[in-house]
């Protein structure tokens, strides 16, 4: 199975150290290039992790897609995204669902949550 996280911050760092440092199955992790310096620490650490060219390159090799952004992000950089039907997404709690509407339609599949937050509070103590 192919991880993908669009937003490369803290959370995506200690969501993928605790995936891979379980017994998860995964593949591959294909991080996006948005934090540099971040990705690049995840994919020295990490034979698995890859640094994508862009945002959508992460969407098309993923079977899990984790958007880890902030909410400031703008709409637009979501909605831009070309996602695949039946594509498992976890959206990260504050994002304006109605972003996703036209995915629904198209028959995606999406995972409201607020366990990013979660993991965001537990790390900043």
């Amino acid at each position: 199975m192919k991880f993908g996280f669009v937003g490369t911050g803290a959370i995506t760092e200690a969501m993928v150290t605790g995936f891979l440092g379980s017994k998860l199955e995964l593949s591959q992790v294909i991080v996006s290039p948005r934090s540099a310096e971040t990705a690049a620490r995840l994919a020295a650490r990490f034979p698995l992790v890859q640094i994508a060219n862009d945002n959508q390159a992460v969407v098309d090799a993923s079977d899990v897609l984790f958007l880890a952004v902030r909410p400031q992000i703008p709409e637009d950089v979501i909605k831009a995204l070309r996602f695949r039907q039946g594509q498992a997404i976890v959206i990260k709690g504050g994002l304006n669902e109605q972003v996703f509407e036209d995915f629904d339609r198209k028959g995606g599949t999406k995972a409201l949550t607020d366990a990013l937050d979660r993991v965001y509070r537990r790390i900043q103590g």
